[in-house]
């Protein structure tokens, strides 16, 4: 399964909105085989989380792998327009603790990304 996932700069999953990197991989199981890695394109955004998912989906990711925060209302939104299954994870892409992304996690990631805009992140 084609796997996108947001690292920072020690190689560990990340908050999309604050990761260095956009890794590009499959994942199989609790580990991602990084192919790819590139600049995260959610840095320059105004929108950085609906920015992640959607630069992933355009990469042709069927998941999306990344820190508890990372998925707003909007980001959701986007990932049900590509199809594109959730999931939050710590550490490092070759061992991942992995669990699906549900409501809770969309509205804690709401409230983050407007404090984060308020302060001018």
């Amino acid at each position: 399964m084609r796997a996108c996932l947001p690292l920072d700069e020690s190689g560990r999953v990340a908050v999309s909105s604050r990761a260095k990197y956009m890794a590009l991989g499959v994942l199989d199981g609790t580990s991602v085989a990084v192919e790819k890695v590139v600049e995260n394109p959610a840095l320059k955004a105004r929108e950085r989380r609906p920015t992640f998912i959607r630069a992933c989906r355009e990469a042709g990711a069927q998941v999306v792998i990344a820190a508890h925060g990372s998925y707003c209302i909007p980001s959701a939104v986007e990932a049900r327009r590509g199809r594109l299954r959730l999931l939050v994870g710590e550490g490092r892409p070759g061992d991942l603790r992995l669990r699906e992304a549900g409501a809770w996690e969309f509205i804690y990631s709401s409230l983050l990304a407007t404090f984060e805009r308020a302060k001018g992140h």
